[in-house]
């Protein structure tokens, strides 16, 4: 976890012990949030608590700081690394939580404690679960922003790609696949399923406007997007849409982004992903995480600002019946069920009925 990247005034505050105060007092937080198992080695020019179970270690494992305040010489201070699986994901989260990235922190909190219990009830429920267990048939393509060296950009689209490309001065070509990414930790950011479900809606709708208008005779909101849904979740036909197919994945639930990529049809967590923010606090959560403060006046395409979403798709939950609400948070369920947003309230009752066998309690609060 990169807390402070170096730069030319870092190197003469370096210099002077002027941070040293403050590196002492991250590492009294870490020290109490990591249990003391292992040690890891930190450079001297970033603090940074463990990423990856393979992360590179030295003998001492110790960290060696500029200047110690009293002295002026070089000291070497104990940094824990944890064992435990959601040591590194919970720190993470209490991170985000002192950084003011509440709703940040209660995702990252929540999708890393309940993934493995919703992904091993999926597993082994009843059939009408799979159709949960999804992917985005996108493979590795299109698959992330690199960031730095050590953190590349999860996109998820919908959630943020467009911003992330703007603030790292990316053309249009600027993804790299899931290859390309390396050993790099993953970070993604996620909003609420509802508004990405209807966003996806209206960016396919741009993208293949006369396709998505023969989906349905009607003009009615409620009408049209029900349509859309039942394309999304029906079986592919020759008869179908390519045009439709080929950009689908943008109004699919988030965690379908989530898996790991491979060929065959294991579902498995993507083990590099350690990091899920809110879309809202986007550029907080990219300075926490890469140490670099973003221009926030930066911001990727607004539907207000597309004429033709704002007119044929807007994003307008007032005029979807109870029933069409209630089909899409089932479609959307996994991103209700990992993530920290509270369902509609057409919803809560068959989430949570549905969430009975999973043996977790992070539920309890839509009720």
């Amino acid at each position: 976890m990169v807390l402070h990247k170096k730069t030319k005034r870092d190197n003469k505050l370096l210099s002077s012990c002027n941070l040293t105060k403050f590196i002492k007092a991250v590492l009294a937080v870490t020290l109490l949030l990591l249990p003391v198992k292992q040690y890891r080695y930190i450079n001297k020019l970033h603090l940074v608590v463990p990423t990856t179970a393979n992360a590179p270690k030295n003998t001492t494992g110790s960290l060696l700081l500029p200047c110690d305040s009293n002295n002026n010489k070089s000291k070497t201070i104990l940094v824990a690394e944890p064992t435990d699986s959601l040591a590194l994901p919970l720190s993470w989260s209490s991170m985000m939580q002192e950084a003011g990235l509440v709703r940040s922190a209660a995702h990252q909190r929540k999708f890393f404690s309940v993934r493995d219990s919703v992904l091993s009830w999926i597993k082994a429920g009843l059939p009408e679960q799979k159709p949960l267990l999804q992917k985005t048939g996108k493979g590795g393509h299109l698959f992330a922003f690199v960031l730095n060296k050590n953190y590349a950009f999860r996109h998820i689209f919908k959630s943020g790609g467009t911003t992330v490309q703007k603030l790292l001065g990316l053309g249009y070509h600027g993804h790299v696949s899931s290859e390309r990414v390396g050993n790099r930790t993953l970070i993604t950011l996620v909003r609420d399923p509802v508004d990405h479900f209807l966003s996806g809606w209206a960016e396919c709708g741009v993208r293949a406007f006369d396709e998505m208008a023969n989906l349905t005779a009607s003009n009615v909101y409620d009408d049209r997007v029900k349509a859309w849904l039942q394309f999304l979740q029906k079986r592919h036909q020759p008869s179908d849409s390519q045009a439709l197919r080929r950009v689908q994945s943008h109004s699919m639930p988030q965690a379908n982004f989530l898996w790991l990529q491979s060929r065959d049809q294991r579902f498995q967590w993507e083990e590099k992903l350690a990091i899920v923010g809110d879309l809202v606090e986007l550029h907080g959560l990219l300075e926490l995480v890469v140490g670099v403060h973003y221009n926030t006046s930066i911001l990727g395409l607004s539907a207000k600002d597309n004429e033709i979403k704002m007119q044929h798709f807007p994003r307008n939950t007032s005029l979807l019946s109870n029933d069409t609400m209630r089909a899409i948070c089932r479609y959307t369920s996994m991103d209700y069920y990992l993530f920290d947003f509270v369902p509609p309230a057409p919803c809560r009752d068959e989430l949570l009925a549905s969430i009975a066998g999973m043996n977790i309690t992070a539920f309890q609060y839509w009720q």
